[in-house]
């Protein structure tokens, strides 16, 4: 629902915008006569040219329109806030959950992934955690955002599930995974990059 209002609203401003540009030219005089003086001055040759660079800032000012909300998120790094810190902790304690059941992996050589996983380490810590391995990752280009990875062989994926609802109260987005083979720990959740 988000998503169609702020559609609404954008479509909504751009077309009061071009309503007000045609409003402005016309009471500055420059209306279908000057248009068609304007047009017989130029040779075609001016004209195209002017043609297509409106056109490429056209381009241009759609892509940083489409761009703009994911730059803005990458610029801002990740974090858990102290609330979030404490609804995942309290969430995690009120079930049965099993803290060294789970490991902590982020991408290598990003801070920005280093950083939020040590977030969710001093979660894990607060609850008996005793994994401070700080494993890095070589990180994969197609795989992005925080995921809850289980063991395909995993009987009883619980803990994940614990892990899931607390993240849902906490408001932490995540992406579901699973790998085939033993993974050495039932949970891992990966910290991957920012996209």
């Amino acid at each position: 629902m988000g998503h169609f209002l702020k559609s609404l609203a954008g479509s909504f401003l751009g077309k009061l915008l071009a309503g007000l540009v045609i409003a402005v030219l016309i009471l500055l005089g420059f209306g279908p006569n000057a248009w068609a003086a304007w047009l017989m001055s130029h040779s075609w040759a001016q004209l195209s040219l002017i043609a297509i660079a409106a056109f490429l800032a056209g381009l241009l000012a759609v892509n940083i329109y489409l761009q703009w909300p994911r730059a803005a998120r990458l610029a801002k790094p990740r974090r858990l806030s102290p609330a979030q810190k404490n609804v995942l902790a309290d969430s995690l304690k009120s079930r049965n959950f099993r803290p060294n059941d789970v490991a902590v992996r982020f991408a290598a050589g990003n801070d920005e992934c280093r950083e939020y996983a040590e977030d969710f380490a001093d979660v894990l810590r607060r609850l008996g955690w005793t994994d401070h391995s700080g494993t890095s990752i070589d990180e994969d280009p197609h795989l992005t955002k925080l995921r809850l990875v289980i063991d395909s062989q995993d009987a009883h994926p619980q803990n994940a599930a614990m892990m899931a609802d607390a993240f849902r109260d906490a408001g932490v987005s995540f992406e579901w995974g699973q790998m085939d083979g033993p993974l050495g720990t039932p949970t891992i959740l990966y910290v991957y990059r920012n996209a």
